[in-house]
């Protein structure tokens, strides 16, 4: 039973782990793309992308600066940018080699996560609390095994 309620505490920490290593996480800070894309979402990008056609959500960089918008026109002279909750098109156009990737996966609040995980108190309640945990629960069962056995052999 109670490994049965550790299960989602590893499991998240694994998939935290696993999610890591797919590439850098993008994650939604503003309301642009509601609602597509909510604020605290983590986003998974396609780092090479073929084709790129309108209708993709795109992370592009601009004067520093990642946008994540989606394309509502593309042609030679480069690509129109919108933000699905501004009420207007972007006023510049994108070219290809400024886009960082094509949107792949949008995981709903871990961004929020992966946010927290960047301060001290943060890992201490994503990560080492529940790690702790787990260890004091499986000493306590081994504890619990010896003394069963002791009794019987005693």
């Amino acid at each position: 039973m109670r490994v049965l309620s550790a299960l989602p505490v590893v499991l998240g920490v694994v998939a935290l782990l696993l999610l890591s290593w797919v590439g850098p996480f993008r994650v939604v800070v503003s309301s642009s793309m509601v609602p597509a894309l909510m604020p605290g979402d983590a986003l998974i990008l396609d780092h090479s992308p073929g084709n790129i056609s309108v209708g993709s959500i795109i992370t592009y960089e601009k004067n520093g600066k990642l946008i994540t918008h989606r394309v509502v026109a593309a042609d030679d002279s480069g690509l129109r940018t919108k933000g699905d909750n501004n009420p207007a098109a972007d006023a510049w156009l994108v070219s290809e080699e400024h886009v960082v990737g094509v949107l792949k996966w949008r995981v709903p609040y871990l961004g929020h996560v992966l946010f927290a995980m960047r301060s001290s108190l943060g890992w201490l309640v994503l990560i080492v609390c529940p790690a702790v945990w787990l260890i004091s629960d499986e000493v306590k069962k081994v504890r619990a095994k010896l003394r069963t056995h002791t009794e019987e052999a005693g």
